[in-house]
């Protein structure tokens, strides 16, 4: 256990900037764990003038928080700069401490803990893995509620388990393999299968896909609606190469072996390619419209324009890791996002054009520690009645 002159020490040292490689790799270790955590909020109370003489008030554009062990809001690759933030009161406030040179999470007591408590009294609660297949006689099954393989004697198949909660099937009846089920995600929801060509399916809240059980030798097509991942394995066919079709509002993704995301949660479709390639083609044109990783199609299913851009695709894809990503995003992209995850209402009080937000966290995180995050930056504040979530601009 690091001694707590240690960690004041260490703590002088990270706000003048003069840690050095191994001090970094000591202070994120220790900050890992839960002993760390609790010595850093008393060295914090108690020490609140170690940062130096020059005191906080001359620091208004740096967030103090804390490192969580799952690393909730890290970034697997580049660097990515959290909203800048005015805090102009320091009652009691913690340490910015960054992890490998990327993410920040941050905490404070005061003001906002005493209203936002509330929250927790209403058990809003992170989304879980939770979805149901349905068949095309209307059978539901709750796949939230399999806790072994499953055997579907009247479906012809088995529905396998995986360790870490996702399925897949094993076709017992060849003779029922032409049939289409479809498995949909409640708000609040996510699930994980593996469809019968090997392709993963990562399927995000209020979301649903419709797919054969057995895939044709010279065919594969699936619709779906909400957002979902894919992860495309290459197939050959008598005839050659067999693509890998997704169908959605007018719209036909045609794939040969990669992976993006598809998102049509609001009027338009947006595909997001991370790598291989992908032809898009709508009901209404024959020209298509082809992608490069690193690159997102914007398709508008009522006149069948599409177009494209270059893009990061952490930031829209970062969902199926487990966490919000967010790129100047507006306040109310961000509320609809984290509506869908812990199934809330909301409603807006003000004007909130041209506040934007950038960031990550993690989808595990407690909801009244992710409004706490936004409230810190002094433009927003939230009234919460039930499930029932009011932003307020301050």
């Amino acid at each position: 256990m690091m001694e707590r002159q240690r960690l004041t020490n260490l703590l002088k040292k990270y706000h003048r900037g003069t840690l050095n490689s191994d001090e970094k790799e000591e202070l994120s270790s220790f900050l890992a764990n839960e002993e760390g955590k609790r010595l850093l909020y008393k060295v914090w109370n108690d020490d609140i003038d170690l940062v130096g003489s020059n005191g906080l008030e001359n620091s208004k554009e740096k967030i103090f928080g804390h490192i969580l062990q799952d690393e909730r809001i890290s970034r697997p690759s580049k660097p990515r700069r959290i909203v800048s933030f005015s805090y102009r009161k320091f009652a009691a406030a913690a340490v910015l401490l960054l992890v490998g040179g990327m993410g920040y999470i941050f905490w404070s007591k005061g003001e906002h803990e005493e209203r936002l408590a509330a929250i927790e009294q209403q058990n809003i609660v992170p989304g879980t893995k939770n979805a149901h297949m349905q068949f095309e006689d209307g059978t539901i099954l709750s796949l939230d509620k399999i806790k072994e393989d499953t055997v579907l004697l009247d479906k012809g198949l088995k529905v396998r388990l995986s360790t870490d909660g996702n399925i897949s099937y094993e076709v017992i009846d060849k003779k029922l393999t032409s049939t289409y089920t479809t498995i949909y995600t409640p708000v609040g929801g996510e699930y994980t299968l593996m469809l019968s060509d090997g392709s993963q399916v990562w399927l995000n809240s209020d979301s649903r896909i419709t797919y054969p059980i057995m895939f044709a030798e010279d065919h594969r097509e699936v619709q779906m609606e909400g957002e979902a991942y894919f992860k495309i394995v290459r197939r050959n066919g008598k005839k050659g190469k067999i693509p890998f079709m997704v169908k959605i509002k007018n719209q036909l993704i045609e794939v040969l072996g990669t992976e993006f995301n598809v998102n049509a949660y609001s009027e338009k479709v947006y595909t997001t390619l991370v790598e291989g390639a992908v032809a898009l083609s709508s009901e209404k044109g024959k020209e298509k419209l082809l992608l490069s990783p690193d690159q997102q199609a914007e398709f508008n299913p009522q006149t069948g324009e599409m177009s494209k851009r270059n893009i990061d695709t952490y930031y829209f894809t970062a969902w199926r890791i487990g966490k919000f990503a967010f790129q100047r995003a507006s306040i109310k992209k961000v509320m609809e996002d984290l509506a869908r995850w812990y199934n809330i209402d909301v409603l807006y009080q003000g004007d909130f054009a041209g506040i934007t937000y950038s960031g990550t966290i993690s989808r595990m995180e407690e909801f009244s520690e992710v409004l706490k995050l936004i409230e810190m930056t002094n433009k927003i504040k939230f009234k919460i009645d039930g499930r029932r979530v009011t932003v307020i601009k301050i």
